[in-house]
């Protein structure tokens, strides 16, 4: 009796049974903390996307309570959490703070093993905060429809990338005032319409171009009526072809050209202005933007300046497109440039033979895009440019176009024009005015 009494070799037994409710505490805890840990991130993810999309509804929502529960509901389906509540709050715009809708959630998970230490349930909860910052959309599509746009079928996908550009950037739309577009299709030149007053055009150019003149024929010749003119502008006199001096004097107003170019289906010139999309000015008539860009057609060479230039023109609101949209001193305002393209460029007014890369008409551009950057009076806030490029030639990246855009994260290119959509949606997320802040 005595040497079983002094025997050691059973305790490792007796250590494991007292310290097995301990470890399997620790053990089950870390289980337990994985599981609401879990839960907590899922209900994080359905407050935030609950949030941003009743901030859409928030203005015409009776119950926003009762919405946002619903909303909610949706998105969250997690079997384990029970007893779930969330608070949904609409908080109006004042002197001091934007809108903004706050929700938060809260609910329980049974646990498996803490009940072992007299622990039945964990709690857990979450927030979020869409607000939409006092902040308005201006956004100018610069879109090439030069004649190559018809290879590869680069002007449908483009077409569909830009209405999905559209609907995306209208899903944080809360009033009309909210979001104003322009597109500007471009190839050496821009329509910009017939109905611009006389007052911002420079004939001279017209009048001296051969295209525009009737001759008889004894070889008198003299220039064709303006009224025939269709609406297309070339580039302004160099250096106003790259700044923002207002069409004022003869020097700074705008060329008007006929376009002429060959037609191989019907074997004849013709007129290319009466082909090219007219530019559509600021506008918040959704159903007008998304016709005029249907409407596009590939036709003629590469001029990216000229498409560039009136973006910003319609982003300024300077003559003749002054006033177009009042701007609220309560709001501010992001302005944003997108310029697509699929070539370089190859001719302009001065230069370039519509075939081969014109490195003057780059120059140009860089001087441009500089001074579009630089452009302070959009209440201090400088617009963005976007460079977008599609390569189906193999000609790879364009210089110019990665030194155009704001920073190196705004210049895309893609050698499958199936990417051009991917491109646009990527910068309608960039843009999108609603962001969450909590």
């Amino acid at each position: 009796m005595s040497d079983f009494a002094a025997d050691r070799r059973g305790n490792v037994a007796v250590l494991f049974a007292i310290a097995a409710i301990p470890m399997l505490s620790f053990v089950g805890a870390a289980v337990d903390y994985a599981r609401a840990s879990n839960a907590r991130a899922a209900m994080q993810m359905a407050l935030d996307s609950a949030a941003l999309m009743l901030a859409k509804e928030a203005a015409t929502t009776r119950d926003i309570t009762a919405r946002g529960q619903a909303v909610f509901n949706s998105l969250y389906q997690n079997a384990d959490v029970k007893n779930v509540t969330v608070t949904t709050t609409y908080i109006k715009q004042n002197a001091q703070t934007p809108s903004k809708i706050e929700m938060s959630g809260k609910g329980s998970i049974d646990t498996a093993f803490l009940q072992i230490i007299g622990i039945s349930k964990m709690q857990i909860g979450s927030s979020s905060t869409a607000s939409w910052a006092n902040t308005r959309l201006r956004v100018a599509l610069a879109l090439d429809n030069t004649g190559s746009m018809d290879d590869y079928n680069k002007i449908g996908n483009l077409r569909s990338a830009a209405k999905q550009f559209i609907t995306k950037l209208r899903e944080g739309v809360i009033v009309p005032e909210d979001l104003y577009v322009s597109v500007v299709p471009f190839t050496k030149v821009v329509n910009i319409g017939t109905t611009t007053s006389d007052t911002y055009l420079d004939w001279s150019y017209w009048e001296a171009n051969s295209n525009n003149q009737t001759c008889d024929r004894w070889g008198n010749c003299s220039a064709k009526p303006h009224s025939n003119w269709t609406g297309c502008v070339t580039d302004r006199q160099e250096s106003y072809d790259v700044n923002a001096a207002a069409p004022t004097s003869a020097a700074t107003r705008f060329s008007p050209d006929t376009y002429v170019s060959y037609d191989p289906k019907q074997y004849r010139n013709i007129d290319a202005c009466t082909k090219l999309q007219q530019m559509l000015k600021m506008s918040n008539d959704f159903d007008t933007i998304n016709s005029t860009i249907d409407a596009m057609t590939a036709l003629g060479g590469t001029n990216q300046p000229i498409g560039l230039f009136w973006s910003w023109w319609t982003l300024r609101q300077t003559d003749p497109y002054k006033d177009i949209f009042p701007r609220d001193p309560n709001y501010q305002y992001i302005t944003a440039i997108v310029l697509f393209t699929d070539g370089v460029n190859t001719q302009s007014r001065r230069y370039g033979n519509g075939q081969t890369q014109s490195t003057q008409i780059d120059s140009r551009q860089r001087l441009l895009c500089s001074a579009i950057k630089a452009d302070t009076s959009f209440d201090g806030a400088k617009p963005l440019i976007y460079t977008v490029q599609v390569d189906t030639d193999g000609s790879g990246q364009q210089q110019v176009l990665k030194d155009c855009a704001s920073d190196p994260t705004k210049y895309f290119f893609m050698t499958n024009p199936k990417l051009i959509v991917s491109a646009f949606t990527d910068i309608a997320a960039s843009l999108s005015r609603l962001r969450i802040t909590q």
